[in-house]
């Protein structure tokens, strides 16, 4: 190994370079999945809302969302928030996109708003919403489709109703609040997609254009990151070979050189055979080792722990299965590689074999002809050959 680093040396740069492609092929590798689970998520389920909070809402909307706050939540939401004042610059701008913006009082999200606590606050105040509904319904039996008829809510009921609901104790939306808070992240941020769909339908909002848009874009994404991937790959093998064959033709070299300054006593210690495996086969999987090693041996461990990485970030509840799966894999590794080792010590015997009895027939090919010995050293190669390949 020590030796093999030496022949590395002088294409330190290139092995450099193909570890860091690795790395940005490891990246492509491991990002396609989150974005082919974006489009389904967010592009298809959600409709393209990918806010965490919206940008523009009803001013009434606000109030809603409040009640089922606590105070600090509140205050967070509200001050994220800013009016749009009619007939200003900032109104016409939004009205391209927010069409029936002019017709209500609205607020936009500030550009120094703390968009995570918004989103945050906003998902949870949505799941409470909706379980308040549902409780709500339950007692005065009005049964709410929770799952499905959120979409389809009037907001000009809902605003309706908001001077009642201000009226209630804060108490009555303390069991829904709670619950929203023990929820998954993710199921109010789902939840709170749903009502963000509802606030831009509101303010008009083209919803089937903006799921387009998304889709669009996180498959162009997807494309470009595919293509950088491919690059990376191609960039890596083209390097791979450069290195491995340098490597081989510098110890093609000095193997041969070596093989030419024996002794007589030096050459009676090694048979032909095995100086034309050493030079030639040999030193190929040598070649093929760096070659497949900077590919392959170089990619999976980046790769693995990448994905561990990745993994742990979605959900670290998984992480016992992660850890479970890893210990497997190394135990074949290490199962396969004991299981490997003598058959590829036994392979370069098998090889030397072959490589002797072609040797002999071809350089002793007149002798065998003129004692009509064929039949003989074609046995002779059938069965070295076939111990070969067996």
């Amino acid at each position: 190994m020590k030796l093999l680093k030496t022949y590395l040396k002088p294409f330190a740069a290139l092995v450099l370079a193909c570890i860091l492609l690795l790395f940005g092929q490891a990246m492509c590798d491991l990002t396609l999945p989150n974005l082919m689970s974006d489009i389904v998520n967010t592009g298809i389920q959600l409709g393209g809302v990918d806010e965490a909070a919206p940008a523009v809402l009803n001013r009434q909307a606000v109030d809603l969302l409040t009640l089922f706050m606590n105070d600090a939540e509140a205050g967070t939401f509200k001050n994220a928030y800013t009016p749009v004042e009619h007939g200003s610059d900032e109104e016409t701008k939004l009205a391209k996109t927010y069409e029936n913006i002019k017709d209500m009082d609205a607020v936009a999200l500030s550009e120094d708003a703390d968009v995570q606590a918004v989103g945050d606050a906003y998902g949870k105040a949505a799941y409470a919403f909706m379980t308040f509904l549902k409780d709500y319904g339950a007692q005065t039996g009005q049964a709410v489709d929770t799952e499905s008829g959120v979409q389809d809510m009037d907001m000009r009921q809902l605003y309706a109703v908001i001077p009642m609901l201000q009226q209630m104790p804060k108490e009555t939306f303390s069991e829904a609040i709670d619950s929203a808070k023990n929820a998954q992240s993710m199921i109010g941020s789902q939840v709170g997609a749903t009502f963000t769909k509802l606030f831009y339908k509101e303010l008009g909002v083209d919803l089937d254009a903006k799921q387009v848009r998304y889709i669009v874009i996180k498959g162009l994404e997807m494309l470009g990151i595919a293509l950088l991937g491919v690059l990376a790959a191609v960039l890596v093998g083209f390097f791979a070979s450069r290195i491995s064959s340098g490597v081989a033709k510098q110890m093609r070299s000095d193997v041969f050189r070596k093989v030419e300054s024996f002794s007589n006593t030096e050459f009676d210690k090694f048979s032909t055979a095995s100086l034309i495996t050493r030079t030639t086969n040999d030193v190929t999987q040598v070649q093929m080792l760096i070659s497949i090693g900077l590919r392959l041996m170089c990619y999976a461990p980046i790769m693995g722990v990448g994905g561990i990485i990745f993994a742990l970030q979605k959900s670290v509840s998984l992480s016992w299965i992660i850890a479970l799966a890893v210990i497997v894999l190394l135990g074949l590794v290490v199962v396969l590689l004991n299981v490997a080792m003598p058959k590829f010590k036994s392979l370069q015997r098998l090889t030397d074999r072959l490589n002797l009895v072609s040797r002999e027939n071809l350089s002793g090919m007149l002798v065998v002809r003129a004692f009509t010995n064929e039949k003989f050293e074609e046995a002779r190669f059938d069965k070295a050959n076939e111990d070969l390949t067996r």
